[in-house]
C-alpha cells in the first residue's frame, strides 16, 4: 500500500474510532483483528482492510457509511453500545 493509500486508510480508521468512541486499549482486538494487533486501532485497521479486501481508497471514502453500519451491527451483536 502506498503512502497516500495508507494515509487514507488511517483517516477511515480514525473516523470509525471517533464515530464509535472506540478506546485505544485492546478490548476489541479479538473481535476486529486477527489476534496479532496490540490496540483497537490496529485491529480496526485490520478489519477495515479485510472488509474492503483490496482497498480502492477513493471507493473506501464513499463506503464509510456502510462500514459504520457493519461495525455498528458487529458491536451491537457483541453487546457494545457506541452511540
Amino acid at each position: 500500500m502506498n503512502k497516500s493509500n495508507s494515509d487514507q486508510m488511517q483517516r477511515l480508521v480514525d473516523a470509525l474510532m471517533f464515530a464509535f468512541r472506540i478506546n485505544t486499549d485492546d478490548s476489541l482486538v479479538g473481535v476486529l483483528g486477527s489476534g496479532f494487533e496490540r490496540t483497537n486501532q490496529e485491529a480496526l485497521t485490520t478489519w477495515v482492510h479485510k472488509t474492503l479486501v483490496k482497498p480502492d481508497l477513493q471507493l473506501a471514502e464513499s463506503v464509510l457509511p456502510r462500514l459504520i453500519d457493519r461495525l455498528e451491527e458487529l458491536l451491537r451483536n457483541r453487546g457494545e453500545k457506541y452511540e
